[in-house]
Order: structure tokens, then C-alpha cells, then sequence
């Protein structure tokens, strides 16, 4: 009997090691086109747009500075933050708590709608991969978090999530959002405006405060909520 159930875990771990083999063969080979790229992040980037017509011609050229986070109130900051990402200053760029509570109300409201990326992992999927909803773009997307995580300061990082993530209506980066929506330098936005900003970003068609106002408030006022309840802003 004991030598049948030493025969059976030795299979077992025989197929353990197989299958975990397998699984780092597989890592490797999907992060294999990424490795190389550089996630150093540059401070001094500048954003440009350029829309062309059917034939080629430049109709439209604009220069997008790039807007530090000594130029953004705190409580704007803190918008992005209480509603993305709390726990952005605390954690490696993978949050493991959030992961696991968004893969448990996705398996019981039998959905997928919750996300669990990170700001840092948003940044990635953002200026490097697709929207592809795809286990090897999440492969790359943790990765490529990893090295950003290593090679960059949480500023730097906040930084340049803000300056590249979409606001809808072609607004790229907080800077122009604050422009297009409100027709203000992102420095003098308020509170309400802020929690605007920050409501966008989960679906800028669906909470546009041009074309869906009242989920935008919706959204505006969880934004809030989470502001008080961090203390980032009082009653």
C-alpha cells in the first residue's frame, strides 16, 4: 500500500514539473517580443497629433506639452486614485488583493465586466499593447509592469499615466481633457471637475459629460465617495 501511494505522488510530481515546465516555456515565448522594449519613462515627452485627409495632406498639427504632476492640484491626483488604483503607492505594480476580489464577483455575477488592472498596468496597455482582452497580452501587460516598476519612481509612473491615458472625443492626456471639456489649464479645475475627469476614463463614451451627463454625475459622485472615504477630500 505504501509503496502504491509513494508510486502515485512521484506521478504527480512528474506531471507538476511537466506542466510547469510547459507553462515557462510558454511565458517565454510570449514575452519574447517585448523584452527588448524600454520602459524608461522620459519626462520631457511631447505629444503630437497629427490628422491627415484622404489624400495625404496635413489639414491639422498640435503639440501637446506634457504636463508634470507639480502643474495638477492633489485632490486631482487623488480623484485618479481613489477610483483606480488606492493601493497605487503601497504595491510592485500588481495588486493580488484587487485581482482575486475581481476575479470573485466576476465568477459569481457570472461576468467578466470588473478589471483589476493597476495604474501601472494600465499605463502599459496604454502606450504598448492592445485592448485585446487575450491571456497573452496579460502575460506581456505583467511583464512589461515588472520592468516599468523597476526602471521607474511612483511619480514618474502617475506622471505619465496621466499624460497618455484617453479621455474620449480625440482629448489624449489630462491636460488636454481639462482644455476640451471645461476650456481650463488642468491647474485650475476644482474638485467636481476633477471627479469628472477621473469618471471618464473607465468608458469615455458612456460617462461623457457632453453626450451622457447623467452617468456622468453618476459617476462623478462614486468618484467623491471615494474621495471622502480616503480623506483626499472632506464633507
Amino acid at each position: 500500500m505504501i509503496k502504491k501511494i509513494k508510486i502515485i505522488l512521484f506521478i504527480f510530481i512528474v506531471l507538476g514539473v511537466i506542466s510547469l515546465s510547459g507553462i515557462s516555456i510558454y511565458v517565454y515565448a510570449t514575452i519574447k517580443d517585448v523584452k527588448d522594449i524600454n520602459t524608461i519613462i522620459e519626462s520631457t515627452n511631447i505629444a503630437t497629433t497629427k490628422i491627415y485627409d484622404t489624400y495625404s495632406n496635413e489639414i491639422e498639427y498640435s503639440t501637446n506639452e506634457y504636463i508634470t504632476l507639480n502643474n495638477i492640484k492633489p485632490y486631482t491626483i487623488g480623484a485618479f486614485i481613489a477610483i483606480e488604483d488606492k493601493d497605487f503607492y503601497k504595491h510592485n505594480g500588481i495588486n493580488l488583493k484587487r485581482i482575486a476580489k475581481a476575479a470573485y464577483n466576476n465568477i459569481t455575477s457570472l461576468s467578466f465586466k470588473e478589471g483589476a488592472s493597476t495604474i501601472s498596468q494600465q499605463y502599459i496597455k496604454n502606450k504598448y499593447l492592445s485592448n485585446n482582452k487575450t491571456i497573452d497580452r496579460k502575460i506581456k501587460e505583467i511583464y512589461l509592469t515588472s520592468k516599468l516598476e523597476k526602471n521607474n519612481t511612483k511619480n514618474e509612473i502617475l506622471e505619465a499615466y496621466l499624460n497618455t491615458i484617453y479621455f474620449g472625443n480625440g482629448a489624449y492626456g489630462i491636460g488636454n481633457a481639462s482644455k476640451y471639456y471645461f476650456n481650463k489649464d488642468i491647474s485650475n479645475i476644482n474638485i467636481s471637475e476633477s471627479a469628472i475627469l477621473a469618471g471618464i476614463i473607465k468608458s469615455p463614451a458612456y460617462y461623457s459629460p457632453i453626450n451622457n451627463i447623467e452617468n456622468c454625475l453618476n459617476r462623478r459622485n462614486l468618484v467623491l465617495k471615494e474621495m471622502k472615504k480616503d480623506n483626499i477630500i472632506s464633507n
